[in-house]
């Protein structure tokens, strides 16, 4: 099929958007006089947008403001039920995303590759098997010593390359997992986790620098108490994330963790094993992030906390396997 310009094209039950992507592809290839495409309506449960050619006279992309692209079919914004929305003029396509009550970019898409891929089923199944003693724990009343194998397994997580966090920012995975070594068991030497910490502010301080962020962060001095290296690290990843609105959908979900997880040093650190407890928030943070790569990589999703069944599910199949703590 070769579209043509005048023709609308959607696609109401397209998962992860495979086809408008391909459609984008060919879109690219033809001589289309830049007609403007502005975003269609959808069915009530379909999840994206198509996209039609609306005619010459129009203003060029980057002249028109949220207000007409969202006005050009009609209907105003609150009418646009779905959740992505495409704005193109034949040579820029951009999407954006509903979140609460506002559009946001996103900048993170996977490129559509309509070829067999050649790779094995073996990064798949690491994936599986790294997610499954979180997914079997997620939401749960984790505490003491149980804390630590749950910190643990997001380690294992981030560390190293595997197909749910391979298109993730290097820098950001890095912190992340060198954050975790420092702060998930506090009975490591004081020493180890500091540097641990140090580490992950560099690889922090990194991602600012190639993001083009324009904050300072706090230095992280090494060698003081780890309480306090931790706040200063709380206080310049939160910076980051008031600025990096703009930055991709992956990148600032990753950054969100990153601050759940220490605000939880902040509040655990010294305590006795006993003592320790996940809180809502990383989990929220923790869900959030996974809820997302899971949609790009695998066109799958979490369930729904309330739907008590299908979390079931989850649980009982991530529990198949003896030893479920790995590491």
């Amino acid at each position: 099929m070769v579209p043509t310009p005048g023709q609308a094209i959607g696609n109401p039950a397209c998962g992860t958007g495979g086809f408008l992507l391909a459609t984008h592809d060919c879109i690219s290839q033809l001589k289309i006089n830049h007609d403007y495409v502005h975003p269609g309506l959808r069915h009530p449960h379909a999840p994206h947008l198509g996209a039609r050619h609306q005619g010459t006279n129009h203003p060029s992309f980057d002249d028109r403001g949220d207000g007409e692209r969202i006005q050009a079919n009609g209907r105003g914004e609150g009418r646009v039920a779905a959740q992505f929305i495409i704005y193109t003029n034949g040579d820029v396509w951009r999407v954006q995303r509903r979140r609460g009550n506002e559009w946001v970019p996103v900048s993170d898409l996977p490129k559509w590759q309509a070829i067999r891929s050649e790779e094995t089923i073996v990064p798949l199944l690491r994936g599986i098997k790294l997610l499954e003693p979180l997914l079997r724990q997620l939401d749960r009343d984790v505490v003491g010593n149980e804390v630590i194998k749950f910190l643990g397994a997001m380690q294992e997580l981030f560390s190293g390359s595997n197909l749910i966090t391979r298109d993730g920012e290097p820098a950001l995975l890095h912190a992340l997992d060198n954050l975790l070594r420092g702060i998930c068991d506090p009975s490591k030497h004081v020493a180890y986790r500091c540097g641990k910490l140090s580490d992950s502010f560099g690889f922090f301080e990194k991602f600012r620098r190639e993001s083009g962020l324009d904050v300072t962060l706090p230095p992280v001095v090494t060698g003081k108490e780890i309480r306090s290296e931790i706040h200063a690290l709380h206080v310049g990843v939160n910076q980051l994330l008031d600025i990096a609105k703009d930055v991709p959908g992956e990148s600032s979900l990753l950054l969100r963790l990153g601050s759940a997880l220490l605000a939880y040093g902040m509040r655990f650190e010294g305590r006795k094993a006993r003592e320790l407890k996940i809180s809502p928030e990383l989990y929220g943070a923790l869900r959030d992030y996974l809820n997302h790569v899971l949609i790009l990589q695998l066109n799958v999703s979490l369930p729904d906390m309330i739907d008590v069944i299908s979390v079931g599910d989850m649980r009982s199949l991530c529990n198949t396997r003896k030893n479920i703590w790995f590491w």
